[in-house]
């Protein structure tokens, strides 16, 4: 689901209890920022757990039952996104879905709290070796936003995740509205007293955590020629796109990227760690 035309750069898992919002909340994220799902928009706006949820046992019961994968495009890097059910009797499920990640959301509902599977998936993604986590506290439209009840499920959430051994002195903890969007990519004036980051500023920063080189100058280092322009190798800093104008060393003559291959399909854009194949036209024996 979304863009997954090259390796992700970041994968994140949504953990937590059932029916606190995790797939309403990862569904409000791909409306907002890759809002070319065709058909399932219109209905999807109304219920953005259904660009999620795609089984009819899931869009009847409105509970996940698979780890479901997402992608999105931020900035020309790939980050995935999986959500997981957060039913006790599909822990093989979540822990699947869990395995790769990176980085774990935490979600809880303000009107609920934490709850029992918001604690045994922390104490299972930190088994796993996930070591990076933030706190998302959902469902603010159904306390009226109010701040108190937001500061006091993020206080019970941080007691469960710092008795599992996560450092919590500069947690991320979110206030949003997955079903209106608030906080989600867009800041919401209905907390104005909330001055953190949105979801999507959050991943932007944690994507730049796992590619520290992104921001840099595109550098690619040659591996191997298969001759005909098409050289193979490694993305060590930047952003690298087809039709990009380089300049190729040690020889200092220009250059373009004529195609960038990641695997066996053209890529639009690749980033920094991204071991690729390019076909380059220039001058020059590289």
């Amino acid at each position: 689901m979304g863009v997954s035309d090259s390796r992700p750069e970041l994968r994140a898992v949504l953990v937590g209890h059932r029916d606190h919002g995790k797939s309403t909340l990862l569904g409000r994220l791909l409306l907002d920022v890759e809002p070319a799902f065709g058909k399932r928009i219109a209905a999807a706006s109304e219920e953005p757990r259904l660009l999620v949820d795609s089984f009819r046992e899931e869009r009847d019961l409105g509970n996940t039952l698979d780890a479901t994968t997402a992608f999105l495009r931020l900035d020309g890097a790939v980050v995935e996104l999986v959500d997981v059910p957060g039913h006790g009797e599909l822990i093989a499920a979540m822990l699947t879905g869990a395995s790769t990640a990176a980085l774990v959301l935490v979600v809880v509902s303000a009107a609920s709290g934490p709850e029992p599977q918001t604690a045994q998936h922390v104490q299972l993604v930190r088994l796993l070796g996930v070591d990076r986590l933030a706190v998302v506290i959902t469902k603010m439209d159904a306390v009226g936003f109010d701040r108190s009840r937001f500061v006091e499920a993020g206080d019970q959430v941080l007691s469960i995740v710092g008795s599992h051994g996560y450092a919590m002195n500069h947690a991320q903890i979110l206030p949003v509205s997955g079903l209106r969007g608030d906080n989600v990519a867009v800041r919401s004036p209905a907390m104005p007293w909330y001055s953190g980051p949105t979801l999507l500023d959050l991943l932007r920063e944690e994507l730049e955590r796992s590619c520290p080189m992104g921001g840099q100058p595109a550098c690619f280092v040659v591996q191997d020629n298969y001759g005909g322009g098409l050289l193979v190798g490694q993305v060590v800093s930047g952003q690298l796109r087809s039709g990009d104008a380089v300049r190729v060393l040690p020889a200092d003559k220009p250059g373009r990227v004529l195609t960038v291959w990641d695997g066996d399909a053209p890529a639009d854009v690749v980033a920094a760690s991204a071991s690729v194949a390019v076909e380059l036209e220039c001058d020059v024996v590289v």
